[in-house]
């Protein structure tokens, strides 16, 4: 790996902290509007406070698993390559990939849990209709405003790259031989 360069692109956490309030304002809003169009109306909380911040704790363990699970299986990682661990310095979790990854892969993985936690389950509340559901989704879709502020940056990376996550801050290195 002597021969490898590596350029390192960095995300500012001010960057991601605005972008995901951003996208909460943003998802709550549109799901409310929705709310409102489909539904007529928005229909009670039956989730109490604890049930909650439980649903909460469990979110934010399952966004980074699920980073893990997609760097397993679309990355082609395997369980050594992977890192979880919390940035006291911003009570960040983090999910981190030791093994460089294609930018598809990279970009799937940053995806993963705004999908699944984020615009599946506030398509859910609107089906249903369950609030509960729908502000689970806008929450967790919110909450990967860092990992899509990464994806912007991604973006700008040449498809045949190889990217390396940053083991402790907001961000990655394109490898090159």
């Amino acid at each position: 790996m002597d021969a490898v360069t590596r350029e390192k692109v960095q995300v500012s956490m001010a960057k991601a902290q605005a972008l995901t309030l951003l996208l909460t304002v943003g998802a709550f809003l549109l799901e409310a509007l929705l709310f409102l169009l489909i539904r007529g109306g928005i229909p009670p909380l039956h989730v109490g406070p604890l049930g909650f911040v439980l649903a909460a704790i469990l979110g934010i363990f399952a966004h980074e698993a699920i980073h893990g699970l997609a760097f397993l299986t679309v990355g082609k990682a395997s369980w050594k390559d992977i890192r979880f661990g919390i940035l006291w310095k911003y009570l960040t979790p983090y999910c981190h990939c030791q093994k460089p990854l294609t930018r598809r892969a990279y970009r799937i993985s940053l995806w993963a849990p705004a999908v699944i936690l984020g615009l599946l389950p506030m398509a859910v509340g609107l089906i249903l209709p369950s609030s509960g559901w729908g502000l689970f989704g806008v929450f967790f879709f919110g909450a990967a405003g860092g990992d899509l502020a990464l994806d912007h940056a991604v973006k700008k990376v040449p498809p045949d790259a190889r990217l390396l996550d940053h083991p402790s801050e907001l961000g990655f290195f394109i490898l090159s031989d």
